[in-house]
């Protein structure tokens, strides 16, 4: 009996968690649907469920502090706005970020942690 409602409370926090996620989505993305088309609505709304997967993990695996808590709209702003050149020299890759940018920081170590993943496989 024990174990029963521990297990139950257990699906209970992760359909809470995944509902904020979506709750997080619908105002982000979802709710902007493009067309009167069925079709087109339903890739629109596979495109949203990827991207919101994507900030997911970006949060999860590359950011920390403050910046892994934020809403979309904040990382939107602060991290995927930003005019961000990719360089490759001496066998290494680096990016050059505006340094007048108030979150150059942040989005060098988000960079930093990606870079230094471990590609799949």
């Amino acid at each position: 009996m024990r174990q029963e409602l521990l297990n139950a409370t257990q699906r209970s926090e992760r359909l809470i968690k995944a509902l904020l996620v979506l709750a997080r989505a619908s105002t982000a993305w979802i709710d902007r649907l493009p067309s009167t088309s069925m079709q087109v609505n339903t890739a629109w709304c596979v495109a949203a469920a990827i991207a919101t997967d994507l900030l997911c993990w970006l949060r999860l695996l590359c950011l920390s502090g403050t910046m892994s808590h934020a809403e979309p709209k904040t990382l939107r702003y602060r991290l995927l706005h930003t005019a961000v050149r990719l360089v490759r020299g001496q066998r290494k890759r680096k990016i050059k970020i505006p340094q007048a940018w108030p979150w150059a920081h942040e989005l060098a170590d988000c960079f930093t942690f990606a870079l230094a993943l471990a590609p799949p496989g």
